[in-house]
């Protein structure tokens, strides 16, 4: 299940266009959609202006043709997950609406772009690497400590604002100590496929471990621009991470500096048990 509803998007695929709102519609006769900041398969992402804060937010609206009960829940998990845990490196989310037959999350707005976005500007220097994987794990260690997964860690669902990192879309995160646990596993695999965990690809038991595995994917992207795995489809990237030994980021870009080579290894390693606890 993949969704980089969070991402910064070019022009959308032709099947998108019927579900988009114009510039200058208003939601629940208070957002004015002002622009679309990105989509995915089952939401679209809106800057906005709140007509009653008289201020610019992020409107995630479900896609029409996507709303049923697992998505529904889905929103609602993550405004639930981000209420309940108040850190500067989570994406605030504000409320979850229902208007004109559409629902929809009010959120922070990130002015920045993502990641992923700033993957696509150039090379990033070693010293930044460093910097925005610690601001990433420690949002991730954040959470964890609240005894929730992300679950879908990746460059689109990091967003940047200036020099601060935040964390976003709880959508798929997993409360490890209650019935939560439950109900996502029946929804099938769940993630991007690039950036999944062994475990989590073969739907064992997961735990924190797991995010920081997707955290050495996206590492090791910061650092060498491509995925640990050059493949044909996300399928066949998925069976690389559970077979093949990750190439040495060393070997792919000289300067990194061999201490990080060496947590990049550790982070990427097939076994939890191999990984760094936290």
């Amino acid at each position: 299940m993949r969704d980089d509803s969070t991402a910064s998007a070019g022009p959308p695929e032709t099947e998108e266009r019927t579900h988009m709102l114009a510039p200058g519609t208003v939601i629940g006769s208070r957002y004015r959609v002002e622009s679309l900041l990105g989509q995915g398969g089952y939401a679209l992402v809106y800057a906005a202006f709140d007509e009653q804060l008289r201020s610019t937010i992020a409107l995630k609206v479900l896609r029409p043709d996507r709303i049923n009960d697992v998505a529904i829940k889905r929103f609602r998990r993550e405004v639930a997950i981000a209420r309940s845990v108040q850190s500067p490196r989570l994406l605030r989310i504000f409320d979850i609406g229902q208007s004109d037959g559409l629902t929809f999350v009010t959120m922070e707005m990130s002015r920045s772009g993502t990641l992923r976005d700033r993957m696509r500007a150039g090379p990033i220097p070693i010293g930044e690497v460093i910097r925005l994987a610690t601001e990433i794990a420690t949002a991730l260690a954040e959470l964890h400590a609240a005894g929730i997964v992300h679950r879908d860690v990746k460059p689109s669902n990091i967003l940047l604002d200036g020099t601060d990192v935040r964390l976003a879309d709880f959508g798929l995160a997993l409360r490890t100590d209650s019935e939560d646990s439950r109900y996502t596993g029946t929804t099938g695999l769940v993630g991007t496929l690039e950036y999944l965990s062994p475990e989590q690809a073969l739907g064992d038991p997961i735990d924190a471990r797991s995010d920081l595995y997707s955290l050495g994917v996206v590492l090791f992207e910061m650092l060498t621009g491509r995925l640990p795995f050059v493949t044909g489809s996300s399928i066949e990237a998925l069976v690389a991470h559970l077979q093949r030994r990750v190439p040495d980021a060393r070997s792919l870009r000289r300067d990194t500096p061999r201490w990080l080579a060496r947590l990049l290894r550790m982070l990427l390693e097939k076994k939890p048990a191999d990984r760094p606890a936290s």
